[in-house]
């Protein structure tokens, strides 16, 4: 997923917003096309991810849960500059609809999420 590209969810994420995004099918790096369906499949339980963020408006953090739950809780990467790029590695749980969200905290910033395994 990436907040720059027009599909699937375009746009930057600010302070006190929130965004649900499938991880359920692998997209195009450019345009954010799907280009595998079911690259997590069904019944996964949780993901491993890096998440970037990138164009950063102010100091800021972005936090990750399961798709269906909602607020802020701990934050997954922080910030603390205007156009900075940074990333991290995490794990979180799906929903069964193979949904997280992301919730931005302070700040503002466009984001990337890059699944890089899956739990069943």
């Amino acid at each position: 997923y990436d907040s720059r590209e027009p599909v699937p969810s375009p746009g930057r994420l600010s302070a006190g917003s929130d965004r649900v995004i499938s991880v359920a099918n692998g997209r195009a790096v450019s345009g954010g096309g799907v280009t595998v369906n079911n690259l997590v499949p069904g019944g996964a339980t949780a993901i491993a991810y890096n998440l970037t963020v990138t164009q950063t408006a102010g100091a800021g953090f972005l936090n990750v849960t399961p798709g269906q739950l909602g607020g802020l809780g701990a934050s997954a990467i922080n910030w603390t500059d205007n156009d900075a790029t940074i990333a991290n590695a995490s794990f979180v749980g799906v929903s069964p609809d193979r949904t997280i969200r992301v919730s931005c905290g302070a700040g503002s910033t466009h984001f990337l999420v890059d699944v890089v395994g899956y739990y069943v």
